[in-house]
């Protein structure tokens, strides 16, 4: 994926971060990083989150797994549409 793929997530992270009081150094120590730059790259949108992450953030950050679910869903959603969208558009041309 793409830095504008992580759009959606970017965004909800640092918002779910600052309402839980939690800074990006004491996130990134609780997930067992050495330092607050995953976290912050994370919340810019230059990386995602590694999957195996993700349960620990949401109990972490208090999040519901209902609500994070269904953002990554939208996120990979758009992802498949921009990519499908990406090469429709160019099997077009290559046809045309």
């Amino acid at each position: 994926m793409t830095i504008k793929h992580f759009i959606n997530l970017a965004p909800f992270l640092r918002a779910k971060r600052l309402k839980a009081g939690i800074t990006q150094g004491e996130l990134a120590a609780a997930l067992g990083y050495t330092s607050p730059q995953f976290v912050s790259n994370w919340e810019r949108g230059a990386s995602r989150p590694p999957m195996d992450s993700l349960l620990s953030i949401m109990q972490i950050l208090k999040i519901p797994k209902k609500e994070f679910l269904e953002l990554l869903l939208d996120e990979n959603r758009r992802y498949l549409e921009d990519m499908l969208s990406s090469d429709v558009r160019r099997r077009r041309r290559r046809a045309g």
